[in-house]
């Protein structure tokens, strides 16, 4: 009988250690190595960093907000200083200001839209639009002078591209008489590929490059 309960406590001492064994394995974080961290460790993580950004922002805004409050507390400040006269002439010199910016504004949208239609005009690639500079015309004042030099500007720009066309069909041209065939690019890069790629990337000397190998291959 005292063998008996030996053994019993013994086998009942090897299944606590074994049942101690199993929950500390289950306990162990996910993972490789010693320093695993649990899937609640890395949550933890990245909710402590989302917090540390929003806070950086809020922060920013706050910045933000109070200095510009300060610029209007100051101003409001040297405004209350000055006589009525001359609080009258500030304020009709700033909306002098606001009524100019309003003004290049316009000017600048209807320059734009000139230049979209000069160009459709001129039968040239609604693509060109991006490369026609109009800051400087809108400091113009007058109106048809401003659209005159605007009209130049894009015919100039279109003659020196059929120029250039011309000189680079002339030299392959000459280039086959000798014996020289230029190299058949047409199955491997379409034209038609080749001048949207280049001008969606505003690449001017690529639209070039694929209008003259679309005259080359029309003499062909």
């Amino acid at each position: 009988m005292a063998n008996e309960a030996t053994k019993t406590t013994e086998t009942a001492n090897v299944e606590t250690t074994e049942t101690k064994t199993t929950q500390s394995t289950n306990a162990e974080p996910t993972g490789t190595g010693a320093g695993a961290k649990t899937e609640e460790e890395r949550w933890a993580e990245r909710e402590k960093q989302l917090r540390e950004e929003m806070q950086k922002e809020t922060e920013r805004r706050v910045t933000d907000a109070v200095k510009t409050a300060n610029a209007k507390w100051k101003k409001d400040a040297e405004r209350e200083k000055l006589s009525e006269e001359e609080r009258r002439k500030l304020e009709d010199q700033e909306r002098a200001q606001e009524n100019a910016r309003k003004e290049h504004e316009l000017i600048m949208r209807g320059l734009r839209l000139d230049v979209v239609d000069a160009i459709s005009e001129l039968g040239m690639d609604a693509g060109f639009r991006n490369l026609v500079a109009v800051d400087d015309l809108a400091l113009i004042s007058d109106e048809a002078e401003r659209k005159q030099k605007l009209t130049d500007r894009i015919k100039g720009m279109k003659k020196l591209f059929d120029d250039e066309v011309k000189k680079q069909v002339e030299k392959e041209k000459a280039e086959f008489l000798k014996g020289h065939t230029p190299p058949a690019s047409k199955e491997k890069q379409p034209e038609a590929d080749s001048y949207a790629e280049a001008k969606k990337a505003g690449n001017v000397k690529g639209m070039l490059s694929a209008k003259l190998e679309a005259y080359r291959n029309g003499e062909e």
